[in-house]
């Protein structure tokens, strides 16, 4: 089977589902037009559109996607994780980190490219499984509305920042993050991170609301430029598949 035949098969097979999810979504928004949206509903349809970005993205439609990534954030919450709440991101990293049963038997440390895994999805948490060697780095990026934090459970990373230094200029600093050791931080904070050399390393990365825009920065005519993209668009140029799209190319097998 070709890959349009195969996404068309994966179209036949979602196609009830995603429309159910189109209906839930305009109720809701019908229902928050007129001030009657229930808090339940809220919370389905959020879900709903959280789950039709996905599958509409893997499908080739982009700009539905955007559309329902734009509605799962006007239907969620007012706001994200606040400062308060970061330690508790880094502390569900370490409890995660510490039940290697969760995750060990997925470690691969592949010496073309950082290896993902994708641990857990709703539209309020995401947790994922990152492997690294041989000086892997991710290069500058924000994850957007995505509070994050990040255990290392072996292994070490450096993690580089911009720094202002007393004179206003702004340098690149290097934070060690050594086995053992957990950081968290805002959407807005920009960082990049990279394997330290030595033995393989292995890290348990936590985000809340669910990661679904990053933005990636490098040099450009007068100076830094953000580009936006998905993770499943980092995780396509990486050569590893979307589930979606895991499930096409299987498709495309039969």
């Amino acid at each position: 089977m070709s890959p349009p035949s195969a996404l068309r098969a994966v179209w036949e097979r979602s196609r009830v589902e995603v429309l159910a999810q189109v209906d839930v979504i305009t109720a809701a928004v019908t229902d928050a037009l007129t001030g009657s949206l229930a808090e339940q509903a809220r919370i389905g349809a959020a879900r709903d559109a959280h789950k039709l970005a996905g599958s509409v993205g893997t499908l080739g439609f982009a700009v539905a996607s955007d559309h329902a990534r734009a509605l799962e954030h006007a239907l969620a919450p007012a706001h994200g994780p606040s400062p308060a709440d970061l330690p508790r991101l880094a502390e569900l990293a370490v409890a995660l980190g510490r039940e290697s049963r969760f995750w060990r038997d997925l470690v691969r440390h592949d010496p073309e490219t950082r290896y993902f895994n994708h641990l857990y999805r709703d539209v309020n948490l995401d947790v994922w499984l990152i492997c690294w060697l041989d000086a892997q780095d991710t290069g500058y990026h924000d994850h957007d509305l995505s509070s994050g934090a990040v255990y290392v459970v072996e292994g070490a990373l450096c993690e580089d920042y911009f720094h202002r230094d007393v004179g206003g200029w702004i340098n690149v600093e290097t934070r060690a993050r050594t086995a053992g050791s957990v950081f968290d931080f805002d959407g807005s904070s920009i960082h990049g991170l990279r394997h330290a050399t030595g033995p393989p390393a292995s890290s348990i990365h936590v985000y809340s609301p669910a990661l679904w825009r990053m933005g990636y920065y490098e040099p450009g005519e007068g100076g830094l430029r953000r580009t936006s993209i998905t993770y499943a668009d980092e995780m396509a140029a990486s050569g590893q598949a979307h589930p979606e799209a895991k499930a096409a190319a299987e498709s495309a097998a039969l």
